[in-house]
């Protein structure tokens, strides 16, 4: 009896121990199983993401006695000419067929906001477009805009009692710029708007220019491949090409209009995070102003990315040669 008991308590303590060993290994296994899983979710959830958000307008800035505004801040791309900044106002997906309530949505949204830059107070479109940033060196239908950059027009204030010297402008890198991937679906404005409304918007406008005073500058900076920190600059020009350097004297307000283009051999659809900076000369000496402020993001694209599509009836058709104004 002994013996058997012995034998009994033997197979107990046996299952015991395998069914401990089993849930121990079955922990481990799970533990393993959603160590694994997270890893999976942290590779593949990440993918590198396109910013297309419009920046910030509004900009109102005070450093020492020099005061820096923007009612459009630094947008992508900017045009000039217009007066106003347009980004880009596209299809919203690659549907290309609605029905007609839908289209007399669309024109109607297009016909009081395309060539309005879009801030707080703008309707936000309907679903069928959509508002992004994405500037792009040649875009199909083009020809008849200034530029079709990154830029932003300042209007700069001196404050105090003594002159302000702005001898330099630039930007600075706050990481390596990413790619952007996004497919941009313009629209042939001339297809789109009754012809009414096109010649009372002055479509396809001669570029106007500026007067010849040296109350407006310019700055052309072209940006390349770099890290953070990495800095790009440009000296401003007067308007009449006479001025010297930007000078502000007490309580006189100059504009400056800032363009941000891709340097020559630079892939075309990169997106920079950027800081501007001014070299400013004051009677206490010249010194750096990094401008964190007026932090902003340039979304550039190729021209492969954009296609322009022009309407017919209630579907849009994508044009080979666009001959109209792409939007």
């Amino acid at each position: 009896m002994k013996s058997v008991h012995s034998r009994k308590s033997l197979k107990l303590l046996a299952v015991s121990f395998l069914i401990t060993l089993l849930t121990a290994c079955g922990s481990n296994t799970a533990a393993t199983s959603g160590s694994v899983v997270r890893v999976t979710k942290t590779v593949t959830a990440t993918p590198a993401s396109t910013p297309l958000t419009p920046n910030t307008t509004n900009l109102n800035v005070q450093e020492g006695n020099l005061l820096i505004q923007s009612k459009d801040g630094i947008q992508c791309p900017y045009h000039t000419f217009l007066g106003s900044v347009t980004n880009q106002l596209v299809l919203a997906s690659d549907r290309t067929t609605y029905s007609q309530a839908e289209i007399d949505e669309m024109r109607a949204y297009y016909s009081n906001n395309a060539f309005v830059f879009p801030d707080a107070a703008t309707p936000a479109p309907p679903p069928t477009l959509r508002w992004v940033l994405g500037g792009a060196t040649t875009i199909p239908g083009e020809t008849l805009r200034d530029n079709s950059y990154c830029g932003v027009s300042l209007a700069l204030t001196n404050t105090g009692n003594t002159p302000i010297q702005i001898p330099m402008v630039g930007v600075q890198l706050r990481a390596s710029p990413g790619q952007n991937a996004y497919k941009y679906r313009l629209i042939d404005t001339c297809s789109f708007l009754p012809p009414s409304e096109q010649g009372a918007i002055g479509l396809c406008p001669p570029t106007s220019g500026g007067g010849g005073n040296c109350n407006f500058y310019s700055a052309s900076i072209q940006l390349g491949l770099g890290s953070q920190n990495t800095a790009f600059s440009a000296v401003p020009q007067g308007l009449s090409g006479n001025c010297g350097i930007l000078t502000l004297t007490p309580d006189t307000q100059d504009t400056l209009n800032i363009d941000l283009s891709l340097a020559p051999n630079t892939p075309g659809n990169l997106i920079y995070s950027i800081v501007p900076t001014f070299t400013v000369t004051t009677a206490r000496g010249t010194q750096p102003l990094i401008l964190s402020q007026l932090a902003s993001t340039l979304t550039f694209a190729s021209a492969s990315q954009f296609s322009c599509y022009t309407l017919q009836g209630t579907t849009f058709i994508r044009e080979t040669t666009p001959e109209g104004w792409c939007i």
